[in-house]
C-alpha cells in the first residue's frame, strides 16, 4: 500500500515537540535564569512578548508550510549537536548569555533536524526573531554611557556653560550630575531594535528597505539617547535644579523614547510596501521518515543527558578559610574597618591583609570563588568596588589607553574628604588576569584540565601617596601576591 498522499506534518510537529521539551526539561535551568531576567529587568521585559510574536509569524506562514513537505536532516541533528557542546563549555565558565543564545539555537535547530530545509528557510525570520528573548546587551552599557557623557559634556560646553569633568560625573554651577547605567540609553536601543526588526519585516518587501529601516532604529535611539541626556542636564541647569532631577528623569525619558519610535514609524510608513502574497510551494505529500527523525532524537536526548552530567557540580563544605602570601611570605589578616565596602556576589572565602613593601601599602582584599552549586561566579559584571549610585563614594577609571594589567583596572575612589587608589585582578591557576574575558578562558582551561577551583578575585586598596606611577612597579607588585589555597575553616 503506497504511503503518497499522507499529511506528513502530524508526525512532524509531534517529533520536534519531543525533542523541543527533552531540551526545555535538560536545561531548564538556563530557561528559568532567562525568565527572571526579564522579570526582575526593566532593560528585558519585552523578552515575555518575543515567543508570541514568532508563534504569530510563524501563523502567517501557514499558507506557504502547508504546501512544504516536512523531512528530517541529519545536518540539523549535527548543528544540535555542535550547540550542546558550545552550551556545556558556557556552563564550565558559567558565560550566561551563551548559554541562553545555545537554548536558542537547539530549538531553532531542532527544526531544521525535524523538518528539513525548505521549512527551516520558510520560517527563518520567525526563528531568527527568537533570538530577541535572549536578554544580550549589557556589555554596551560602559561605552554607552561614555558616548552619552561626552556628547553631553561638549554640547553644555559649546553652549558657554562652565563645566567641569572627572569621567562620568560632571559638574555645572547649579549642580552635579553622573550619567550612570540607567542613562546609557541600552533599554531604548534594545526595544527599539526589537521593535524597528518586526516592522520592516512586515512592511517591507525588499531587503534594502529592511535593511536601512533597522539601522535607523539602531541609530535614533542612541542619537535620542544623547539629546534626551543633554536635555534633561539644561534642564535641571536652567530651572535651579527643580526640574529632571527626580521621578520625572526617569519620566521624560520614556515620553521622549515613545515620541522617537512615533516619528520612526511614521516617516517609515511612508514607504511601505503593499501586502503580497508569499510565493506558495507545492511539492506531493511524502511519507514522514519516522525512523530517521526518532534516531536523531535518540542523538539529541544522550548528548543533552552528557552535558547536564558533565558540568554537574559537587556539593562541598561552606566554611573556608583564605591564606595569602606576598612573595613567599604570609600576610597578616586584618580586620579593621575599610573606608568603603566593596559590593561582590557572596564567595566561598574572603579575607582581608594588610600589605606593607616598598612599592605599596594598603589593605589587600581577597574573594575566592570555587565550583560547587552554590558558588557564584568570579568573573561578573555585578561585583564592584563601588556600586554605581553609592550616596558617599565614587569610582573613576585612571587607565586611559593605557592596557596593560593592572593599569587597566585602576580607579581612584573618592568621596568627599578621602580619596583612594584601587587595583583590581583575577588570580586563576597563579597567573594574574585583569581582562574578564581573559579570565573566563583561563577558567575554562583549567575546568578541561580536571581544575576544582576557578580563583581569587583581589582588589588592592592603596593608602594615600603609597603607589609608584610606574607601570613596572604595579607588575612587580601584583606578581609577588599569591594565595596559598583554601582550607576548612576550624
Amino acid at each position: 500500500m503506497s504511503s503518497v498522499g499522507i499529511n506528513p506534518w502530524p508526525r512532524a510537529l509531534l517529533t520536534y515537540l519531543v525533542g523541543a521539551a527533552i531540551v526545555l526539561v535538560g536545561y531548564r535551568d538556563t530557561l528559568t535564569d532567562m525568565v527572571l531576567i526579564w522579570s526582575r529587568s526593566g532593560t528585558f521585559s519585552h523578552c515575555f512578548i518575543i515567543a508570541p510574536i514568532c508563534f504569530y509569524l510563524v501563523y502567517r506562514k501557514r499558507a506557504e508550510l502547508r504546501g512544504l513537505s516536512p523531512s528530517p536532516s541529519w545536518i540539523g541533528c549535527l548543528l544540535v549537536a555542535l550547540l550542546i557542546f558550545i552550551w556545556t563549555l558556557a556552563e564550565i565558565v558559567e558565560v550566561q548569555v551563551v548559554q541562553q543564545f545555545s537554548l536558542v539555537l537547539i530549538l531553532c535547530s531542532l527544526v531544521l533536524a525535524t523538518m528539513g530545509w525548505r521549512v527551516t528557510l520558510t520560517l527563518l525570520f520567525p526563528l531568527s526573531y527568537s533570538l530577541f528573548m535572549v536578554p544580550f546587551g549589557e556589555f554596551l552599557i560602559q561605552p554607552m554611557m561614555e558616548m552619552t557623557a561626552s556628547f553631553t559634556v561638549k554640547t553644555i560646553a559649546a553652549l558657554g556653560i562652565p563645566i567641569y569633568v572627572e569621567g562620568l560625573f560632571f559638574e555645572l554651577p547649579t549642580g552635579n550630575w553622573s550619567v550612570v547605567e540607567g542613562c546609557s540609553g541600552v533599554r531604548y536601543l534594545i526595544a527599539s531594535t526589537a521593535l524597528g526588526t518586526l516592522y520592516a519585516y512586515i512592511n517591507y518587501n525588499s531587503m534594502h528597505k529592511r535593511v536601512i529601516f533597522i539601522l535607523a532604529s539602531i541609530a535614533l535611539p542612541i542619537v535620542g539617547n544623547w539629546l534626551r541626556a543633554t536635555g534633561i542636564v539644561l534642564l535641571g541647569h536652567y530651572s535651579g535644579m527643580q526640574l529632571a532631577v527626580g521621578v520625572d528623569h526617569l519620566l521624560y525619558g520614556w515620553v521622549f523614547f515613545g515620541v522617537l519610535m512615533l516619528i520612526l514609524f511614521m516617516v517609515g510608513s511612508r514607504w511601505s510596501d503593499p501586502l503580497s502574497q508569499s510565493a506558495i510551494y507545492k511539492t506531493a505529500p511524502r511519507h514522514y521518515r519516522q525512523g530517521v527523525a526518532v534516531a536523531i532524537l535518540l542523538v539529541v536526548l544522550p548528548a543533552i543527558i552528557w552535558s547536564v552530567i558533565a558540568t554537574k557540580r559537587e556539593p562541598r563544605a561552606a566554611d573556608f578559610s583564605l591564606a595569602v602570601s606576598y612573595q613567599g611570605a604570609a600576610l597578616d589578616p586584618d580586620n579593621g574597618p575599610l573606608p568603603f565596602e566593596p559590593r561582590f556576589q557572596a564567595a566561598d572565602a574572603s579575607g582581608r591583609f594588610r600589605i606593607d613593601t616598598p612599592l605599596a601599602q594598603g589593605r589587600l582584599l581577597a574573594y575566592w570563588y570555587g565550583y560547587g552549586p552554590e558558588s557564584n561566579k568570579l568573573v561578573t559584571s555585578t561585583n564592584r568596588i563601588v556600586p554605581q549610585k553609592d550616596p558617599l563614594w565614587r569610582a573613576i577609571a585612571l587607565s586611559g589607553e593605557d592596557a596593560s594589567c593592572p593599569r587597566s583596572n585602576l580607579l581612584r575612589v573618592e568621596s568627599a574628604t578621602e580619596t583612594y587608589e584601587v587595583i583590581s585582578w583575577y588570580l586563576i591557576d597563579g597567573a594574574a588576569i585583569c581582562d574578564p574575558v581573559k579570565a573566563k578562558l583561563a577558567q575554562l582551561l583549567l575546568r578541561l584540565k580536571g581544575g576544582e577551583e576557578q580563583g581569587v578575585h583581589m582588589a588592592l586598596i592603596l593608602e594615600p601617596g603609597s603607589r609608584s606611577d610606574a607601570p613596572a612597579a604595579l607588575e612587580q607588585l601584583i606578581a609577588g601576591i599569591r594565595y596559598e589555597g583554601v582550607a576548612h575553616a576550624p
